[in-house]
Parts: C-alpha cells; structure tokens; sequence
C-alpha cells in the first residue's frame, strides 16, 4: 500500500502487504451510494483509516512497523449509460484501487 503516514508526518512508500488483523478502524464511503444497476456518470470513493497502534502495530510482510493512516479518495466517470454506482462495477474499481500492482504508483 502506497500513501501511508509514519508518526512522524512523513510518508511511507510500500509496495508490500500491511497486515492489521484486528488492530485498525475506518471507513470506506461512496458518493452516489452504491446499488443494483446504478446508473450514476460517476463515483467518488473514499479510504480513511488508522492502522494499528503502539500497543498492536500493523507489521508488513517486509517485517517492518507501520502506524499511521490512510486517506485515499478517487473519483471516476464512466461514459453513458452509466454504471458508476452499480455494485458490480464498484467491485472491479476498488480491487484495484485498494491492491494496484506492485512498482504501479
């Protein structure tokens, strides 16, 4: 995951795999909602999260430590007819956008 901020207010670049069983809170949000067949021209989704803390970390797959959080927002447009808020669509556009490739940020 790519955008994360150490304590310190710095950012950390990993092309790694966080893992925070248990240990974070959030939200994801849509705008329009999502829902069967939507036909919205476009769709803003939106990441905010704290990963861990002092007590349970957040340990990547590197080993290393990571505290922090994630703000990620994304908007996108899909040509007429649409289909910016439809469930099935939203499924493909947040897999990528929460798990892009590595070397792809």
């Amino acid at each position: 995951m790519a955008g994360l901020l150490s304590p310190a207010g710095t950012v950390a670049c990993l092309h790694d795999s966080v893992t925070c069983a248990k240990n974070w809170t959030g939200a994801i949000t849509f705008a329009p909602h999502l829902k069967t067949g939507g036909t919205a021209l476009s769709e803003v989704f939106t990441v905010k999260t704290t990963l861990g803390n002092t007590g349970a970390p957040c340990i990547t797959t590197a080993g290393t430590v990571e505290l922090g959080t994630i703000k990620r927002k994304l908007k996108f447009v899909v040509p007429a007819p649409g289909g910016a808020n439809n469930c099935t669509t939203m499924v493909a556009v947040a897999r990528s956008f929460l798990f892009p490739p590595p070397n792809s940020i």
